[in-house]
């Protein structure tokens, strides 16, 4: 357990659900912390719904999902080559390059997304947000 953490500390959380200490530890080195930025790399979706899940349980007043960008920035992940991210196309070099842990993501997910994006510009459906998000 680490009981004390300075600027540029990480957690590396296990690959399965947490049990309730080690939410609770976490809570805790993150009150003891007191961070005014908390980055997240668990990646998409599981960081958007940790931290979903954890709106109300710490106090972080901003909480940023980060996905690869540590990757990419240590150089451990290879990046799409200039013309494909100024063309926003750098998930489909991601997807040509890791197709069977991605392919899901962005084809059903993605597809999902623009589809209801799609249908709301069309003002045939409306989503409504949830107040508790904000």
């Amino acid at each position: 357990m680490i009981s004390r953490w300075s600027s540029g500390s990480t957690y590396c959380p296990p690959f399965r659900p947490l049990t309730q200490d080690e939410e609770t530890t976490i809570q805790s080195i993150l009150e003891e912390a007191a961070p005014d930025v908390l980055w997240i790399g668990l990646s998409t979706p599981k960081q958007e719904t940790w931290m979903y899940e954890h709106r109300d349980k710490i106090s972080v007043p901003v909480m940023l999902g980060v996905g690869a960008a540590f990757d990419l920035n240590t150089g451990r992940l290879k990046q799409a080559p200039v013309w494909m991210r100024e063309n926003g196309m750098e998930w489909l070099f991601r997807l040509l390059a890791e197709p069977s842990r991605l392919w899901r993501r962005y084809i059903i997910n993605g597809s999902g997304f623009a589809w209801n994006v799609f249908l709301e510009v069309l003002g045939m459906k409306t989503f409504e947000v949830d107040s508790q998000q904000r």
